[in-house]
Order: C-alpha cells, then sequence, then structure tokens
C-alpha cells in the first residue's frame, strides 16, 4: 500500500482510534484492542498507513477464539474504515452490517469521518426499513442438571444465512479445552443439541459446566452469538440425592414377642 494513501486517510481524519474514544467496557475488562492482540497490531497498522497489513491483522482478530460482542464491534468498525479506503465499498458496506446486526443500537465514536459515517447511516436506514434481515440468537437458559444426566439445550435462531452454522461449545468449569457440537435445526426457528452427562463433584464441591452457542459464516468467524468463551453461559450439576435413610424400627410397645411374652407372664401369673 502506497505511502501516499496513507497520509490521505490521515489527513480525511478518518481514524478515531484513541482509547478515550472507543466505547467504554466495565472496570474488569480490557480495552478490546488489548483482549484481542490482532486488533491492537490492526489499530497500529491503520495509524501508519499500513491498510493491507491492517486488513489481514482484522481478518485474524475476526477469528480470534476468544471474541466477545464488545470485542467484535471494534472489528468490524475498523474493517468497515479499511474497506472503504482501500476502495471497497462493498465490503465496508457488509462490515457495518455485521456490526449492526451484533449492537443494533451502536453509535460511532465522534469526529468520525464524513464518508465513513455516511456509510454507516446507509446500512443503519437499511436496517430499518428491513432491507437486511439480522441474524439474532436466543437461548433457553439450561436448569440445574443432576449429575449423570445430559442436558438439552435450545437455540432459536433468526435471519440465518445457507453459508452459516449454529454450534454449542461447553467445558466443565475451571478446564481449559472447548467442545464443540453442531445444533440440529427443528421447526419455528429452533436449533437443538444434547450436552454429554456430567458427574458432579464427589467430595461435595460445587460442579458447574461452562457454555455458549455461537453462529459462524463459512470462514469460522463469529456473526452472533449468545455468551462466550469469555462471558460464557453456566448451569450446575447437581449431585445424586442421597438414598433415603433406613426405616427406623418400630417402638418395643409394638414388637409382637413383647406382647407375646407379656401374655405368658400373664397366663403363668393366673396359674
Amino acid at each position: 500500500m502506497a505511502v501516499r494513501r496513507g497520509a490521505r486517510w490521515l489527513a480525511l481524519g478518518a481514524l478515531t482510534l484513541a482509547p478515550g474514544l472507543l466505547p467504554s467496557a466495565a472496570a474488569a475488562e480490557p480495552p478490546p484492542e488489548v483482549a484481542n492482540p490482532h486488533l491492537g497490531e490492526a489499530i497500529r497498522h491503520i495509524e501508519a498507513g499500513e491498510l493491507e497489513a491492517a486488513l489481514r491483522a482484522l481478518e485474524a482478530a475476526l477469528t480470534f477464539p476468544e471474541n466477545t460482542n464488545r470485542i467484535l464491534v471494534e472489528v468490524y468498525r475498523n474493517l468497515a474504515i479499511v474497506y472503504l479506503y482501500s476502495g471497497d465499498e462493498a465490503g465496508a458496506y457488509e462490515a457495518f452490517a455485521r456490526l449492526l446486526n451484533i449492537d443494533p443500537d451502536y453509535t460511532l465514536p465522534p469526529h468520525t469521518a464524513e464518508p465513513v459515517a455516511a456509510l454507516f447511516e446507509r446500512v443503519r436506514e437499511a436496517y430499518a426499513k428491513g432491507l437486511l434481515e439480522p441474524v439474532r440468537v436466543a437461548v433457553d437458559p439450561i436448569e440445574a442438571t443432576p449429575s449423570g444426566v445430559p442436558a438439552s439445550l435450545v437455540a432459536v435462531v433468526s435471519g440465518l444465512r445457507p453459508d452459516m452454522h449454529v454450534r454449542a461449545y461447553y467445558r466443565l468449569a475451571g478446564t481449559a479445552s472447548w467442545n464443540a457440537l453442531e445444533l440440529e435445526p427443528r421447526p419455528g426457528n429452533r436449533y437443538v443439541a444434547s450436552l454429554p452427562a456430567f458427574t458432579a463433584d464427589s467430595g461435595g464441591g460445587r460442579t458447574q459446566v461452562e457454555y455458549y452457542v455461537e453462529v459462524s459464516d463459512a470462514a469460522g468467524r463469529r456473526v452472533q452469538g449468545a455468551g462466550s468463551a469469555l462471558e460464557p453461559l453456566r448451569f450446575a450439576v447437581l449431585p445424586p440425592a442421597a438414598p433415603p435413610p433406613p426405616p427406623a424400627p418400630p417402638p418395643w410397645y409394638e414388637n409382637g414377642w413383647v406382647w407375646a411374652a407379656v401374655g405368658v407372664v400373664a397366663l403363668g401369673a393366673g396359674a
């Protein structure tokens, strides 16, 4: 990418990337460009006017396994800017469409360059007029499940395109690796799966399973979801019910042998 194009980029004031201009995050959460190192790399390339390198970093940022919706909106915002100033307006339009699909109420940072803001408003209007159908995911919370019993997962997904997949990711809380399985379609935009049975901690500790549902495109990039690897949903695994205590022995006065003995004594006394 020519340096001259980078200079034009900066002159247009398209970059509004200072941390203070990014949407505020919860105090415990790092900024998106820190949480996703590929996004941080892309921002550095953008600031240097290196759009081709920025695009490669943003493509990597989209497949970062610990993306949350908060991170993804910033990835797509920067991707739209890079596409637009690289001459790919269609790519920029699609990036903004995916951003608004994740967060319909998103607003651009102050002082965003006019060409970027104008395209963003076009995409927002298309959603408002129903010209674009957003992908939406809602998951029925999994209630506490008995030990050794599979858990039923039900998600309602709308706006799904033919090249998209609906997958669930799950793991025992405290373990590192996620397991994945494809959800099966059912009538009424419902997608279902059965998570395998987990065994409750025999020591009496609290056993939890973490999970999330994700819609991804053909390239494996997250489009929408409920929960994430960093912010998973959870349900508890209940320990087996304690066996009922053995029946208490009957009181001594209800024992037949007691009354039999009393009868013998009474007969002896009568003799």
